[in-house]
This record gives C-alpha cells, structure tokens and sequence, in this order.
C-alpha cells in the first residue's frame, strides 16, 4: 500500500511538472494579459503599438487617425508595407472599457494598442486591446484646415456642379504627410466624391485636368505651337492651402495662409491673406480672411 501510495505521488508531481513546462511556452511571462479592470500600470497583452493623431471623430467616436509613430517586435508595419498613413478605429467596436483619463478630442495624440489592421484604405485596426492618450502633443491644426476647405466649398457653390472627383493639395502646409492625406480624405469622403491628391500640374500630367491650346492670333494657325492654353476639370475641382508661418510672441504662433478652390481658368475662388493663432496648448484659434477673390 504504500508503495502505492508513493507511485501516485510520483505521477503527480511528474504531470504537475510538465504542465508548468507546457504553459511557459504558450503563454510567456514576460507578456501578461491586459485587465482593463486592473491598475493603470498594467500594460497590454499584444506587442504592437500605433500612435497617430485623432484627425476627425472624436465626438462620434468614429476616428479618422494620421500615424504620428509606431512600434512593434518584429511586425511588417502597414505603412512600410504599401505606404499607408491613415487609419479609422470605431470606439463602439472595441470589446473593453477604454480607461481614457478625459474625453478625446481632434488633434490628440493616442497610443492605440493593436494585434491586426485590415487590408484597405484608410486601413482599420483589429484586436485592439488598449487606447492611452498622450500628455503632450495636442495640435488641431487638422481641423482648421478641414474647416477651411469646407467653408471654400460653400463659396461659388455653382463650381461644385457635377464634381466626381476632388482634389486636394497640402503639400505647402506644415501638416505631416499622413495628416494631409487624413485631411483630404475625410474632405473628399463628406461630399461623397473621390480623391485626388496633387498640385494642379501634377494631376495635369496625370490626366485629370485638360489643357486646350488657345489660338493668340485669333486664326487658329498657330495651335502647333500655343503659347496659352485653357485649363479644366471636367468632372473634378482642387483645393489647395499655402501657408507662410509667422514668428510667434507672447507663447502664440500666428501663421498666415491662402486657400485657392478651382475647377477651371475661369472658374476659381480664392481666401487670400488668411490668419489663424495656435496657443501654447497646441489650439488654434478661427481663422481670419484677408480678402476674397473670385475669377
């Protein structure tokens, strides 16, 4: 009998150990679980990390996110892998409680923590697992921007005919690449149009706008070689933003700028000599119009 009794307690320390083993290599110990019921300082359970700008949305709770950073161990990041900037994260979707410290807003950074994103444009994270917000880098400027082009849009509203196509170009603002494009994108997705970014030169030579040579003379017979030609878009209109930053007094950062909307030679708007004040705390103010012009 007990040499029975000391088989089975051999049999079950053996198992006991070998469980132990199993469970050291399916679950490492240095990557805990997430509990969005336990203490702040608890980290989450995936090793991929994103932080972007909230660009729209933060009211809905349906973000529209410009990458800031990213990290992670070992994973091809999307944005190396086909140079995607822009992403959306749908609040009511997520499957935990956020322990966000106050509400979010446009223009906040946060740290999204992810296991997967989806394969599209703006591309979706999947297996969110946390959102943290940053304690510093607040900058709206997106919005001002989003709001800029919106009230160009309403301006000369007879241009607005017919338009399937919207290009924009915020390449002479001092918005990121994926903020410019995150800007363009939510633009052209509220007026339910698609999107073309570039400068109008660059869509010329990509097709989208035609050039029709305009005779000087009046008989036509110097076409070969025209010195002027008509620009259109036929089923698209540009927008555009020029800034020329001011020096700042006072822990204020002025910056001035021009807003052009276009859909052909004759046809444009223009918000020149434009203003806006950026606080210390990364708000900026309404912007100011100088002037506005039509042609």
């Amino acid at each position: 009998m007990k040499k029975w009794c000391l088989f089975l307690g051999l049999y079950f320390c053996l198992a006991l150990t070998v469980g132990c083993a199993g469970r050291s290599i399916d679950a490492p110990q240095d990557v805990a679980p997430w509990n969005p019921a336990e203490e702040e300082t608890c980290g989450p359970g995936v090793p991929y990390r994103m932080t972007c700008r909230i660009v729209t949305g933060a009211e809905s709770g349906r973000l529209l996110l410009a990458l800031h950073n990213s990290e992670g161990d070992g994973l091809l990041l999307p944005e190396e892998e086909n140079g995607s900037s822009v992403y959306t994260l749908s609040m009511d979707a997520l499957t935990f409680e956020p322990k966000l410290s106050e509400p979010l807003r446009d223009g906040q950074l946060i740290d999204v923590y992810y296991g997967a994103f989806t394969e599209e444009w703006p591309m979706n994270f999947g297996g969110v697992s946390a959102i943290e917000i940053a304690e510093v880098g607040f900058d709206d400027r997106c919005a001002l921007y989003l709001n800029v082009l919106e009230d160009l849009w309403e301006k000369d509203s007879g241009l607005n005919g017919g338009v399937e196509v919207i290009g924009v170009d915020l390449s002479q603002t001092s918005l990121s690449p994926a903020e410019q494009s995150a800007v363009a994108w939510a633009f052209a997705e509220r007026h339910g149009a698609n999107l073309a970014e570039g400068s109008l030169d660059e869509l010329t030579e990509q097709g989208y706008i035609t050039a029709t040579p305009i005779s000087s003379t009046g008989s036509g017979a110097d076409l070969n070689e025209p010195q002027y030609y008509f620009h259109e878009w036929e089923n698209g209109i540009h927008f555009s933003i020029t800034e020329q930053p001011m020096e700042g007094t006072y822990s204020l950062t002025p910056v001035t700028f021009n807003a052009q909307k276009w859909r052909s030679s004759l046809g444009a708007y223009w918000f020149c000599g434009c203003t806006a004040v950026q606080s210390a705390l990364g708000e900026w103010s309404e912007y100011s119009i100088g002037s506005e012009v039509i042609s």
